[in-house]
Parts: structure tokens; sequence; C-alpha cells
């Protein structure tokens, strides 16, 4: 394991959408955001030794940085079966091999800790609470990106659902332009990462 500035470098190399799907919100996380992510949950003890679930991996760059980063395996799930191709592909890239994969409909799979990038509900309704209940079911701790505007919402349906908010981190979340409809070669938008503990 190195530093967080490393992990960002090796996580850009990975290779990301080939055609990212608009309906499903593909948006890649950016190695930076990613490598973020992955050390604020070490420095809390949510990654070391850990079995790390990643629902909605995408090509995998939050549950294989995990790995990479001294998690004991990763679990990824995706509904897309491309993406889940070439997630597998980062992971020989990584020369990880603990890893496994789920090509299904966002489900609870059981684990020590959820990280996560789960669609921000813009485009179907509510994308954002399936991910969510299903990451509650999965794990004691989750650690997942959502907007901004959204914070009351999670708060909100994780007391509902017998978890505790630990921590938000705000971030400026890069999009890149790939899709039709972005117009800007990047765009940052206003994002927390939320650390949800199971009440005790």
């Amino acid at each position: 394991m190195g530093s967080q500035k490393s992990l960002a470098v090796r996580l850009s190399k990975l290779k990301t959408f080939a055609n990212a799907n608009t309906t499903l919100e593909q948006y890649a996380t950016d190695s930076d955001v990613a490598a973020q992510v992955i050390h604020n949950a070490d420095m809390l003890g949510d990654i070391e030794n850990k079995h790390v679930i990643d629902l909605g991996c995408g090509t995998g760059i939050l549950g294989l940085g995990a790995v990479y980063y001294g998690a004991r395996k990763a679990t990824l799930l995706d509904i897309d079966e491309g993406a889940v191709a070439i997630a597998k592909e980062n992971a020989r890239a990584l020369e990880i091999d603990s890893v496994g994969y789920i090509l299904e409909p966002v489900r609870p799979v059981q684990g020590d800790v959820v990280i996560m990038n789960p669609p921000f509900g813009t485009k179907i309704l509510h994308a954002d609470k399936a991910f969510l209940l299903a990451a509650f079911k999965s794990a004691p701790i989750v650690h997942s990106m959502h907007l901004a505007s959204a914070e009351d919402f999670v708060k909100k349906l994780a007391k509902d659902e017998g978890f505790t908010v630990t921590h938000v981190w705000p971030i400026d979340f890069p999009l890149k332009n790939t899709m039709r409809q972005h117009k800007k070669r990047r765009t940052y938008i206003d994002v927390i990462i939320v650390r949800f503990s199971k009440t005790q």
C-alpha cells in the first residue's frame, strides 16, 4: 500500500467505459476521487484485511482500488456485462485475483464494508435509494457518494434503516465529456462522500 497520491496515479491508468450508458448513469469515477474515498475509508479502519463490496461497480475502480490498497478481497456487482468485462481486465492490470464478480441487478451482498458510487437517481427515480437499501443489508459500514442536495434524504433513510452518518466529505466531482448531452470538456458537480455505520 502506498500513498493516496500514488493510488490515484495507478487508478488513472485503468480502463473506463467503452460505451457509457446514460440510463444507468455510467459516469466514470475520477481516479483522484476514488483514491480519496479509499484513503478516507482506510484511515477509519475500513479497508485493511476487509471484504469490500462494490455495488454498481462499473469498471471496478473502487472495489479493485480497495484490494490494491490492502483489502482482503472484493466482490463487484453490476448489471452491465460490458462493464464487468472491463473490470476483469482492470483486475488483471493491477495483478490482483482476490475478486469476485456478480452480473445481476443491485441486491445485498454480504461483506465487511460497502464502498460505492451509485447512480444519483437523475435518470431513474430513486435509483440511489435502491442502492443504499441494498448496501445497508450488505455490511455494517457503508461509504457512498451522493449529490450534495440529497444529504438530508440520505441521512433520514439511514436513520430509518438503523444506520448513523458518521462522516460527510464534500467534493467537487468531475464529469468528463463522455456522453452526447455533455457540452463542456469537464463539468464539476457538488457531491458528498458519506460514511454510514450500523447503529448498535
